[in-house]
């Protein structure tokens, strides 16, 4: 049986709820896998995929706490974003900078449209493409999604330095690339 590094022992200890001398108040924390023993998880925390699966998680939750209300979803958000900055942009222009299909994209914009928070148009010249734009209603909501999402970024990074930040996200770029 390997050995836990002592980093995934105080994990461990942290998820499990049985703290080591080493971890003073982590039985405080009871989240995974409770019924676990340290032992058993060892393997697990010493895993990238399952810790970026865990922070994954946690991260949504909170997103979905505090930034996304009612029917808004974080490719709805994204999309209303792209709009903002590109008016006018087409469908398909709109799909290949959220890097997802003809069809995804149709399901999104319509969503949008029907939430009042965008118009389609026709686009001069072309009967078959449709212009893209945020209504006065969109541009409030975008609004609001922006300033939740601020708030969000700093409660999911306020254990972190502004250095740690910038360090992680970089190294999360590096783990993301194809």
């Amino acid at each position: 049986m390997q050995k836990a590094s002592p980093s995934a022992r105080k994990r461990s200890a942290r998820v499990s709820g049985h703290a080591s001398k080493t971890t003073p108040g982590a039985s405080d924390v009871d989240t995974a896998a409770p019924h676990l023993v340290p032992e058993d998880l060892s393997q697990m925390w010493d895993s990238l995929g399952y810790c970026i699966k865990r922070a994954q998680v946690r991260t949504y939750t909170m997103l979905f706490d505090m930034v996304m209300a009612g029917e808004m979803t974080p490719a709805r958000m994204t999309a209303l974003n792209i709009i903002d900055t590109d008016p006018g942009i087409n469908q398909s222009a709109l799909a290949a900078r959220l890097g997802i299909t003809g069809p995804s994209v149709v399901k999104v914009v319509d969503a949008l449209e029907r939430l009042g928070l965008i118009d389609r148009r026709l686009t001069e010249g072309d009967r078959r493409t449709r212009s893209l734009f945020l209504t006065d209603h969109g541009v409030k909501e975008l609004k609001t999604l922006r300033e939740n999402a601020a708030r969000y970024e700093k409660a999911i990074s306020k254990k972190l330095s502004a250095d740690e930040r910038r360090t992680l996200i970089a190294l999360l770029d590096k783990v993301a690339e194809p």
